[in-house]
């Protein structure tokens, strides 16, 4: 909705304006833009005392709503207060058998425990589930999110044997709602409900970490669980070649690059009503035609119907001598103590699954996330002071980020891989930035890489439901560098190209500029030039200079199955994006491409950014691989169980087979130097794409004497789907 809808609602309706502006104090509420929300429930809510006065169920559920936002706020008595007033007003016109009383009661109980009463939290909690059962039953969601809190309360309690067959009906009630309604959901409101099964399975994992549950049923409701959105974001993708549904996809493309283009104004003009407005109105668009595609997908039924993963059948599809660690970060709930009191805030814990050929699913606790969180960051800015490497034997290591985090996340783990020649590594949370190639080992002071080959998983489920081709064939290669940010469309403008060695990375925050990389026109030359020698006949094309533009882009990756971006990358964090980029993950990270620095001439224009939401918008299901030599490429938003939202994963939810991208900055001379020999491998050698990577990496670590230079070639992390 925008202002223009709002002030036209406020002339013909105050019915109908206060209605509005309720609902934007709700959808503000929910995305945590806490100080928007109070100002548009407040309005709402004076609206509400002059035409009606203060004793009606409407004013009860502004009550309810501004007790949210107080709970947002870390204002607990304030929402207590508010949410007793809310309880009052509407038992006294809608009666304790409507559910807008039991949400109510619910968010009520919730604010006894965070004022540190959880004994009357589960008192009231107990009530609530006998009566939401008998009026709203067990298929309504907001059941469920009752269900759930009385089993955690138990939990809290330490009561596990009440707290177990709640938790375990709770999951399978869960489970079932997302089956039947995730098909008819957009994006957010799927990771949304992601979020909610995540709940669940907190309390699960709780209950699995005191042994009060079976680790072999959990991890059903796990793989079920890490990466939903991801995997349905792909069979939708499947229909987009059908008759009936390439209209859509075509129209939903055009409206990501619109928003894309939105997105990359400079801030002044982000701040002014017409660019909220119109980005406001192609997100709703969105929204509304990914519901649509998804609802319309029939490979949806077929998708609910998929036989259910299990630890035993993703052992059966394991390499030989290869390992699966499955880590997944959960709030680890606490015990009330005190005579009921309870820590509100639920400390995140990281667990690792441990699945091996022809041996029993293990379980291992790796503790709070916090520090793990700590030290990768604390490691990634050793690196770009080029410092984080191995020692040499004898010096000491205590204090280095590296080492303290090896410690903490490889030594419990190390004896799981004893025997095995290949880790597969699944990520979440706090881990999901971590180059685990390049990890020291704490006893024999060597990188991971140097023992064993690493591939990352994102989503564990894919290796049984998907038979990939291992058959090396000859490639069609698409080849993008050189790219000159400042030229137009078809045009070239002269600048300096004799920089030596430009960082390929940029912050993308309104106003951006993208410096030249000269090194990146040698870098695809290179390439090139090998692969034309080892492949005479095969189809090659280059997109250089001015040429490099999106539309070439999106054309060619239509025609080759193997494509190579050396060009700028970027990331913008959650923190540094501004509210409306920050509701499309998909805005936060891309690639520039010609005319990068110039921009959108109008909204019908490409602006030069690729971004991730529109890279997933592509077909790329014919191609086997995508390499982003691009620094940073690996990153993105971070969510719990969908780990990285960036552009790894909208190359593979746009159907790319394997991709490679880089976790830090890489200088010119060793990125050439490691495409170069990875394209060797896998062209000349035959080799396959993990086993390319890991020789290409361990080729690098025997030339190269700098303790810095070394780690470069290990930023590079390699995804199959």
């Amino acid at each position: 909705m925008t202002e223009e809808d709002l002030q036209l609602r406020a002339s013909l309706s105050p019915g109908m304006y206060e209605d509005s502006l309720t609902d934007l104090g709700v959808m503000y509420t929910e995305l945590q833009q806490n100080d928007r929300a109070l100002r548009y429930l407040q309005a709402a809510m004076q609206l509400n005392r002059q035409y009606r006065g203060t004793d009606d169920a409407e004013y009860a559920s502004l009550l309810h709503a501004v007790g949210m936002v107080h709970d947002n706020l870390g204002e607990f008595q304030e929402a207590h207060d508010v949410y007793l007033r809310a309880l009052a007003l509407t038992e006294k016109h809608l009666g304790k058998q409507h559910h807008s009383y039991f949400a109510t009661l619910n968010n009520l109980a919730t604010s006894h425990k965070r004022l540190g009463n959880a004994q009357k939290e589960l008192e009231v909690l107990q009530r609530l589930v006998v009566d939401a059962e008998e009026v709203i039953g067990k298929s309504s969601p907001d059941y469920l999110t009752y269900l759930h809190n009385l089993a955690a309360a138990y939990v809290e309690f330490g009561d596990d044997q009440r707290a177990a067959p709640l938790v375990k009906e709770a999951l399978i009630l869960r489970r079932s709602f997302l089956e039947e309604t995730y098909g008819v959901l957009s994006e957010r409101q799927q990771l949304k409900m992601t979020h909610e099964f995540g709940s669940n399975l907190a309390t699960a994992l709780t209950l699995l970490q005191r042994g009060a549950t079976d680790a072999e049923e959990i991890y059903i409701h796990v793989l079920a669980a890490k990466g939903a959105v991801y995997r349905r974001q792909q069979v939708a993708r499947l229909v987009r070649s059908s008759p009936e549904m390439k209209l859509q996809f075509a129209t939903l493309s055009d409206l990501n690059r619109k928003l894309s283009n939105l997105a990359s104004q400079p801030n002044p003009v982000k701040q002014k009503q017409p660019w909220k407005d119109a980005f406001h109105a192609v997100s709703t668009e969105k929204q509304q035609l990914e519901m649509l595609i998804a609802e319309r997908s029939q490979e949806y039924a077929a998708f609910a119907r998929q036989q259910e993963a299990t630890a035993d059948a993703i052992r059966k599809k394991l390499p030989p001598g290869a390992v699966l660690f499955d880590f997944v970060e959960y709030h680890l709930i606490p015990l009330a103590r005190d005579g009921g009191k309870v820590r509100f805030r639920w400390e995140p814990h990281l667990l690792a699954f441990v699945i091996k050929r022809d041996q029993p699913l293990t379980v291992v606790n790796l503790g709070p996330a916090k520090p793990l969180r700590d030290l990768t960051l604390a490691w990634h800015g050793e690196i770009a002071r080029r410092r984080g490497g191995v020692v040499s034997q004898g010096k000491p290591t205590d204090g280095l980020p590296q080492y303290e985090l090896s410690k903490l996340v490889w030594s419990p783990l190390s004896k799981h891989a004893e025997g095995c020649e290949m880790i597969l590594v699944s990520p979440d949370g706090s881990l999901a930035s971590l180059p685990w190639a390049c990890l020291p080992q704490v006893d024999s002071h060597r990188y991971l890489v140097e023992d064993y080959s690493i591939v990352s998983v994102p989503v564990p489920r894919q290796l049984i439901s998907e038979d990939r081709d291992e058959e090396v064939h000859d490639p069609s290669l698409c080849l993008v560098g050189g790219v000159d940010f400042g030229a137009a469309p078809g045009r070239t403008t002269v600048g300096d190209q004799n920089e030596s060695s430009v960082s390929r990375t940029a912050i993308r925050n309104g106003n951006l500029n993208f410096a030249p990389l000269p090194g990146t026109e040698r870098e695809v030359k290179s390439i090139a030039s090998f692969y034309r020698s080892t492949f005479p006949k095969a189809p090659l094309a280059q997109g250089v200079a001015e040429r490099a533009t999106e539309d070439r882009v999106r054309v060619a990756a239509r025609r080759f199955n193997h494509l190579h971006f050396a060009t700028h990358g970027y990331f913008v964090s959650t923190e540094q994006a501004d509210e409306f980029t920050s509701e499309h993950p998909g805005l936060l990270s891309g690639i520039a491409l010609a005319g990068a620095n110039r921009g959108a001439i109008d909204e019908n224009s490409d602006d030069g950014i690729l971004t991730a939401l529109e890279v997933a918008s592509l077909d790329l299901q014919h191609v086997e691989l995508a390499v982003l030599s691009a620094c940073e490429t690996g990153l993105g938003k971070v969510v719990r169980g969908e780990g990285v939202l960036g552009l790894q994963r909208a190359f593979h939810i746009a159907g790319a087979e394997t991709t490679v991208a880089s976790l830090w900055k890489v200088d010119d001379d060793a990125t050439v130097a490691v495409m170069s020999e990875f394209y060797r491998q896998m062209w000349e050698e035959r080799a396959g794409k993990a086993a390319s990577l890991r020789q290409t990496q361990l080729a690098m670590l025997n030339r190269y004497d700098l303790t810095f230079s070394k780690l470069q070639p290990c930023g590079l992390a390699l995804l199959p789907p």
